[in-house]
C-alpha cells in the first residue's frame, strides 16, 4: 500500500477522489460535453454538484468533518475546493464571452457564487437537514444557479 500511495495521506486522498469523482461524477460531467449553450451548462451543474455529494459514503462525511481536526484533512479539502472551484471555470468563461451573464454582474463575483451554490453545505442542509430530495435540491440548484448569473434574455 506505501508503494502505491506513499503515505497514509496518499491513501486518504485516493479514497476520498474516488468517492466524489467516481463513476457517478463521471456520467454527469459526461453529459456537458458537447454542450456549446452556456446557459444550459450553468443550469446542468447541479446535476455535477447532485453527483458528487450523493457519492459521498456517510464515513467519507464523517471523515471530512473531521478536517478541522486534522491538518492534513484540512489540507486534502481545500484542494478538492480548488479543484471544484477550477473545474466550474470553463462554463464560466462561456457565459460570460457570450455575453449571456447578468447584467451588472462581474466574472470574479459570478464564479464565487457559483462555487458557493454548488458546495457540500447547502447541500448538506437542504438534503441531510432539511429533508429535500436529491431530486428538489437538483431542479432548486438549477434555477437558482440560472436566476442569479444569466441575463433573465438568455435563459432556455
Amino acid at each position: 500500500i506505501y508503494a502505491l500511495y506513499k503515505s497514509k495521506e496518499g491513501l486518504l486522498r485516493a479514497l476520498i477522489r474516488g468517492a466524489i469523482f467516481g463513476p457517478p461524477f463521471q456520467a454527469a460531467q459526461a453529459q456537458l460535453t458537447g454542450i456549446s449553450d452556456p446557459v444550459q451548462l450553468i443550469a446542468l451543474t447541479a446535476k455535477v454538484a447532485r453527483a458528487i455529494y450523493e457519492s459521498e459514503s456517510a464515513e467519507l462525511g464523517l471523515m471530512r468533518g473531521a478536517s478541522a481536526f486534522s491538518p492534513a484533512l484540512r489540507k486534502l479539502e481545500q484542494e478538492l475546493e480548488k479543484i471544484r472551484f477550477d473545474m466550474q471555470e470553463e462554463r464560466m468563461k462561456l457565459l460570460f464571452a457570450s455575453e449571456k451573464s447578468k447584467p451588472g454582474l462581474d466574472y470574479t463575483s459570478a464564479r464565487r457564487l457559483l462555487w458557493m451554490y454548488t458546495s457540500r453545505d447547502i447541500y448538506r442542509m437542504l438534503v441531510h437537514e432539511s429533508g429535500w430530495t436529491p431530486d428538489q435540491y437538483q431542479s432548486w440548484l438549477s434555477d437558482t444557479l440560472v436566476t442569479t448569473l444569466v441575463d433573465s434574455g438568455a435563459s432556455p
